[in-house]
């Protein structure tokens, strides 16, 4: 088995009381006073996100490709996983030309046996997903380069995307109790060949909410990530 790596107020104000000195329209002069200040924000960022997230590429000289990833899902108490992430692809050029995929991943718990052997037994949850596009926004997009799949240089413009992944999540301490915040790390592996993975360690970071007052699935899940790929 082989694991293998990888953000003029007071302009505004000193204009309206000129203006209404003058006997003009203090209220319409200072909309537009404040109009000339709003900043444009790229429309695929989600609220809350505007100051946190580089929409103009990445690199040294914002020349490679940034995607940030926005995940949430649940388990169930017999084993089973789904997990919807958005992919934000800017590229840093024209904002016609970004784009948002929509992941899926779905799949069966496994046993802490076959964490330990993928030498991941600090983590206590590990599922066995198939990992698919439900919405295929950026055809241009081959996934399976990013975690140099054998079969990456086969892939066509616009292939459906089937990828076995391992979904594997730290959730408690090392005394077993939750994290601060219920913080959890999110690690994957992909399987790029018949029981050999390509390792993802430190993925995400996010939030494990169980739905019981057992640190155990049945949970609820959230996790953000980001990259930034060269010659994109």
């Amino acid at each position: 088995m082989i694991l293998t790596p990888r953000h003029t107020a007071c302009l505004a104000f000193a204009l309206s009381l000129t203006t209404a000195c003058k006997g003009g329209d203090a209220s319409g002069d200072s909309a537009a006073a404040d109009d000339s200040t709003t900043s444009e924000f790229h429309p695929n960022v989600p609220e809350g996100y505007e100051y946190k997230w580089d929409t103009d590429g990445c690199g040294e000289d914002n020349d490679d490709t940034q995607v940030y990833r926005l995940a949430e899902g649940s388990s169930t108490a017999e084993g089973a996983l789904q997990i919807t992430e958005r992919w934000y692809w800017f590229f840093g050029g024209d904002w016609e030309d970004d784009c948002i995929d929509t992941i899926v991943y779905e799949g069966d718990r496994i046993s802490a046996g076959t964490l330990n052997q993928l030498g991941l037994s600090e983590n206590e949850e590990g599922y066995d997903t198939m990992m698919t596009k439900s919405e295929d926004n950026c055809p241009q997009m081959n996934y399976l380069s990013l975690w140099d799949h054998p079969n990456a240089d086969d892939a066509e413009y616009g292939d459906a995307l089937e990828q076995d992944v391992l979904v594997v999540f730290d959730t408690l301490s090392p005394s077993g109790n939750l994290n601060v915040d219920n913080a959890m790390i999110v690690n994957l592996a992909y399987e790029v060949r018949s029981n050999s993975y390509s390792l993802a360690s430190n993925y995400g970071r996010g939030v494990f909410m169980p739905d019981t007052d057992v640190n155990e699935p049945p949970a609820h899940y959230t996790w953000e990530s980001d990259d930034c790929y060269g010659g994109g």
